[in-house]
């Protein structure tokens, strides 16, 4: 119980001791806690043990030799246990201080032991099994390489490997000059060499979260094909020790995917886990697993490649490893050089952050903030990555002729397009596109706003100068003309419900290419009021002028407004992490009040405070900083590039056919909301950084939704960062361009903008129908170019046409060939958030669309609010499924809708869940979801 001292003390006892005799665990201690439920830990625990006991018991006995088939069974088996039992036992949290999404909660001294404890962590049942006693991590100095590599798309997974790569470095049994950390698509020249050596072994930490519906983030997807490809030969990692920390959430049907699929590839290709793959959950907090990973496996990995005969523990090795010094603070920690102690005396005024903590905390503005223990706090190690080495140069420096080996093959491999011309789009090589028009979904919004922005406040093509006073300016006419509080709150619900559907250009060349279904990429850049207050700053108190000096780093090469334009995240809130408060609290706190709040805020105490004031509120980069301003002084770029991570790219559904022109259209909701009222601060309005931008970007093409011929748009061409992002699975059957094949219903599930993907469906099926129509219509009115008459008992083709142009027209507007259709589609309010109304009832009329089912759940309903589910009739959906093989696409919110329906639909089939498995690994229920 946690709410004694000594937690699990007994447990933690006879596990060590066993450790210590000489005894060989299957797995890392469990500790239950009968303060928030024993169950969580003990049914996963229970259910699994004995399968995992058996597999390593097999495993030892079968290291001399053995039944092949055995052990790949009890590698399955050990793959398809829950995610639970599969990552590291999570210590229980003390609900008395934290929320669901907190980090653990222990005494230091359990903590301490835990830690311990984890050092010797068993390897899975593919390694190798030793009952050789553990070695300490002191006495290990480990010769090879080690690579870390990152998969990220939002910056979680790259900032936890960054972190780590320093903490091996500094202290670890690796040298520092033996670490080597990078984007998991970098391995080709910094890691293969190696692995293709026989005689060179090396270690390998992979960091990987998983977007969309089971896909790799971009930077990694060339690594996991190269595991995947059928030519890499098989005994490749034979000497590689490795471990996986997969990212996910469990909101999405295929948790940590990607970690899992790098994990099952690197056992294939002869690779040795020193322990199980490890899933993080963002769902209910990365930290719960993240934290206990990342401090353990360097001593996991470290004692794995001892055993593995990879590091010497010779005593001498010790002078070699010895480390600059440092002041090492209560927990372990390591403060780095650049931490100076917050100034003591008298405080100036209080902060407003300072000021907002005392409130809610009931102090008085004379108390002070209570003080935290550090082994209460984020460990250091992980606040900070190595500062970044960006160096500045004036604009008139003559530049250092550098020579680049470009990597042809790797260029290739970058493309997220299937297109054969060679030239390829990428985040790295986005397409420069246009917006050609765009138009407001929502029937009841106004486009006042847009025609008083395009009169007054013209949008800039890429002048720089006027772009901060333009988005101001432009950003407080939306807001004036959509209130989103007031006593109407109809009107105040309506305002914040705003989607438009965009309208982009692609390459003449069609070297940009797409499917219905894939999603598009939109590199955006930071809020110029944002980008402003960050150079103003520099400009104050480092004399970094921004427009006349040059940033040169790895991975940039510009002037410093571009940098921080382009860069760096200062305007997502999901950077702003307890760990982020930490780093600036090390770093730059010059007042001991602004230490002390932002020290409370990311402790494991405050955790319930940093939800009400940081989360809940929004707060970004350039919030913090206001709210501490002393944080400004102290605050370089170096400091800003280490800890905030890249601008993750936006995606969007694509609701187009790559049939009908070279355009495409997406389908966006504008995020727009009011936070939850704090204190007598009222409420903050809080824009989402890209589609803010985009409405405005819009502007002179929603007014034209009026027609009234009074804009003029002239030359005005906004300019998009653009890149496909295809996917795997949510497509159309491929059976659709195969006239003889039958065709089996399609499901379109998809409420809210949810519909985009689906109208790209339907847009694609029209045009093949419309193509079917053409070829038809062409055989029967062929020119007879002979001198000779044919009897009309002879000629038999012209009834036969005739009769199958009048079957066709009788089945989805003219093609024979095309699948029923069934789509189900909802909504707040039937008239104003009913997406495409007009061409879906269309589409139904053509008979393209067999039937179109509508749930709007704000309209008072007399049973009550109705949902998509609502809709379903049991016959139907059964019949369609079971009988007719139908497939089921379901796109839209991940939290909820997507599992209801997935309820609903598994209580339909005969087998419940277990017939939807099957529908999912069969490919006939897919998802594209989000959260």
């Amino acid at each position: 119980d946690t709410n004694y001292d000594q937690f699990c003390q007994c447990g933690k006892v006879v596990d060590k001791r066993l450790r210590e005799l000489g005894a060989t665990p299957c797995q890392a201690i469990a500790c239950a806690d009968e303060g928030t439920g024993l169950e969580a830990v003990v049914d996963p625990w229970t259910e699994s043990i004995l399968t995992k006991l058996a597999n390593a018991y097999g495993t030892k006995n079968n290291s001399s030799g053995g039944d092949d088939a055995t052990v790949a069974q009890e590698t399955k088996e050990e793959e398809e246990t829950p995610q639970s039992a599969a990552v590291e036992p999570r210590i229980p949290v003390d609900e008395t201080h934290t929320p669901p999404i907190s980090a653990t909660a222990e005494t230091d001294k359990d903590t301490k032991e835990t830690k311990a404890a984890e050092k010797s962590e068993t390897p899975t049942p593919n390694t190798t099994v030793t009952t050789q006693p553990a070695l300490s991590t002191e006495a290990i100095k480990v010769t090879a390489p080690l690579f870390i590599l990152y998969g990220s798309a939002t910056g979680n997974a790259e900032h936890i490997a960054k972190a780590l790569a320093e903490t091996a470095k500094k202290d670890s049994a690796w040298s520092s000059d033996l670490v080597q950390c990078m984007e998991a698509n970098d391995f080709k020249k910094k890691c293969l060499p190696t692995w293709e050596d026989e005689s060179k072994s090396s270690a390998l930490l992979v960091v990987t979260s998983t977007t969309g519906n089971g896909d790799s983030p971009e930077n990694a997807g060339r690594f996991v094909r190269f595991l995947k490809r059928k030519t890499t030969a098989p005994t490749l990692l034979q000497n590689v020790t490795y471990a996986v920390l997969a990212l996910g959430d469990t909101n999405y049907d295929q948790f940590c995917e990607c970690g899992k699929t790098v994990d099952k590839k690197l056992r294939d290709l002869g690779g040795t886990p020193c322990q199980s793959v490890a899933c993080a959950d963002e769902g209910t907090g990365l930290e719960a697993v993240v934290d206990p990973w990342t401090d353990s496996i360097l001593t996991t990995l470290a004692q794995a490649m001892a055993q593995n005969g990879a590091a010497s523990t010779a005593e001498e090795t010790k002078e070699d490893t010895a480390t600059p010094p440092t002041t090492t603070l209560a927990n372990g920690d390591v403060t780095p050089k650049s931490v100076e102690p917050a100034e003591s005396g008298v405080a100036t005024t209080a902060s407003p952050g300072v000021e907002m903590l005392k409130a809610l905390l009931k102090l008085k503005a004379t108390d002070a903030v209570p003080c935290i223990e550090t082994s209460e706090l984020p460990s250091l190690e992980a606040c900070t990555t190595k500062l970044s080495s960006c160096t500045l140069v004036d604009l008139d420096t003559p530049p250092v002729e550098e020579e680049k080996e470009e990597d042809l093959a790797g260029l290739g491999a970058k493309s997220a397009s299937t297109s054969s011309s060679g030239f390829y789009y990428s985040a790295q090589r986005p397409f420069g596109s246009t917006i050609r028009q765009a138009r407001y979904l929502t029937h009841l919004t106004s486009t006042d706003a847009a025609h008083q922005v395009t009169q007054q406040y013209m949008p800039p093509n890429g002048q720089e100068a006027a772009q901060k006073d333009w988005f101001s300016a432009a950003s407080q006419v939306y807001n004036e003309q959509f209130p989103l509080d007031g006593s109407d709150a109809a009107v105040a619900e309506r305002n914040g419900k705003r989607v438009i559907e965009m309208t982009l250009t692609l390459p003449d060349d069609y070297s940009l290419e797409y499917a219905p279904g894939d999603s598009l990429g939109l590199l955006v850049d930071n809020n110029p009021e944002a980008v402003e207050f960050i150079l103003t700053m520099l400009k104050n108190n480092q004399s970094i002028a921004s427009d006349e000096q040059q940033m040169k780093s790895d991975h940039f090469d510009g002037t410093v407004r571009e940098a921080i334009t382009s860069c760096i995240d200062l305007s997502s809130t999901n950077p702003v992490q307890p760990r982020l408060l930490r780093g600036l609290a090390a770093q730059c706190a010059v007042n001991n009040d602004d230490k002390a709040a932002l020290e409370y805020l990311a402790s494991k105490k405050g955790n319930q405070l940093f939800q009400i004031m940081v989360q809940e509120q929004r707060w970004n980069m350039v919030d913090v900083l206001r709210n501490f301003p002393s944080l400004q002084s102290q605050m370089t770029l170096e400091i800003l590039f280490a800890l905030l991570p890249q601008i993750p790219p936006r995606y969007y559904s694509v609701s187009s056919s790559p049939t009908v022109g070279r355009e495409l259209t997406v389908t966006f909701a504008v995020v727009d909301y009011l936070t939850p009222a704090l204190l007598k601060g009222g409420r903050r309005r809080i824009h989402g950084l890209a589609t803010r931008h985009l409405e405005l970007l819009c502007s002179p093409f929603l007014c034209q939704q009026k027609q009234d011929g009074s804009n003029n748009i002239g030359a005005y061409q906004p300019s998009l960062r653009i890149f496909p992002k295809p996917t795997a699975d949510f497509r159309l059957p491929p059976s659709i361009a195969q006239p003889s094949s039958k065709q089996e219903p399609l499901i379109l599930i998809g409420p809210g903008t949810g519909i985009a993907p689906f109208v790209g469906f339907l847009r694609h099926l029209q045009a093949l129908d419309k193509q079917s129509q053409l070829q038809a219509q062409t055989m029967v009115e062929g020119t007879w170019r002979g001198d000779f008459q044919v009897s009309p008992e002879d000629d038999q083709t012209g009834a036969t046409e005739e009769s199958s142009l009048s079957a066709n027209s009788n089945n989805s507007g003219g093609n024979s060939n095309l699948p029923p259709v069934y789509v189900f589609f909802g909504c707040r309010h039937e008239t104003h958030d009913y997406l495409y109304r007009d061409e879906l009832q269309q589409y139904q009329k053509q008979g393209l669309i067999t039937c179109l089912f509508t749930a709007f759940s704000r309209d008072g309903n007399s049973n009550g609010k109705k949902y998509v589910q609502d809709c379903m009739e049991k016959e139907l959906m059964a019949d369609l499924i079971v009988n007719q093989q139908g497939r089921v696409y379901v796109c839209g919110d991940g939290n909820k809708m997507a599992k209801d329906v997935q309820k609903t639909l598994a209580d339909f089939l005969p087998d419940g869940q277990a017939s939807l498995d099957q529908m999912k690994k069969s490919k006939r229920f897919l998802l594209d979801i989000w959260s």
